[in-house]
């Protein structure tokens, strides 16, 4: 063989032995940034799918000045939602299939919307809306300026509370086990449980969902950037 095509394969051999080494000591590093973002990343939406709202203190007993299309001497299911919450979703489709179950029982159910005419993303007829007035024996509520949603102290979209037939709270929470997520959940029993008289006492659960009223006041802010994604 040639002098130089022996030369070749040692001068191949010594560059790719050379930059192998210098290129991985690159790439550990990247390769570890690389995994601390994903790590973070899944640890956020972790944390994000699993933290429930705060907490509420709805009446006792249906306030008196409350302006919802309730019949008295009948137990009522009342659900709140932000009409642009992609979380209550998950809640209704679950409060379905608890009507569902609890049929017999005869309750009415209010689905109240929060509504502001000053914001196109909260105009009636859009985001939840249509989901909403699809649910079979439901009455959908438009609340102007979250008026109702404050009465009954709640602030989280999704919130579910059950008053029985003599205006006492029953069940104060939510229905999903997580944000968006269907299925199974404590919220869900603990409603069935009240709105069929098992157990005596008021149960709560934790709500999953978008903020329907802020610190600052109704969730504006959230309805419009909702409404732009």
């Amino acid at each position: 063989m040639p002098p130089e095509v022996e030369i070749r394969p040692r001068i191949v051999e010594a560059l790719v032995t050379g930059f192998l080494p210098r290129r991985g000591l690159l790439l550990v590093p990247l390769l570890a940034v690389w995994l601390g973002v994903v790590a973070l990343g899944a640890h956020w939406l972790y944390a994000y799918g699993s933290e429930p709202g705060p907490g509420a203190d709805p009446p006792a007993t249906l306030p008196a000045g409350h302006n919802l299309p309730l019949e008295p001497g009948r137990g009522a299911v009342v659900m709140f939602m932000h009409p642009q919450c992609p979380c209550t979703r998950a809640s209704l489709r679950e409060i379905e299939r608890v009507l569902a179950r609890v049929q017999d029982a005869g309750v009415q159910v209010v689905l109240v919307l929060l509504a502001d005419a000053d914001v196109p993303s909260l105009a009636r007829g859009g985001g939840l809306w249509p989901m909403a007035e699809r649910l079979g024996g439901a009455t959908v509520v438009s609340d102007e300026q979250a008026g109702a949603t404050r009465t009954f102290g709640v602030s989280i979209s999704g919130h579910v509370l059950y008053y029985d037939g003599a205006g006492q709270l029953r069940f104060s929470g939510g229905v999903t086990a997580s944000r968006g997520h269907e299925g199974r959940s404590y919220g869900q029993t603990a409603l069935e449980h009240a709105v069929t008289g098992v157990g005596g006492e008021m149960a709560e659960a934790p709500v999953y969902g978008c903020p329907i009223i802020t610190p600052a006041g109704v969730a504006h802010e959230a309805a419009e950037a909702a409404g732009g994604s």
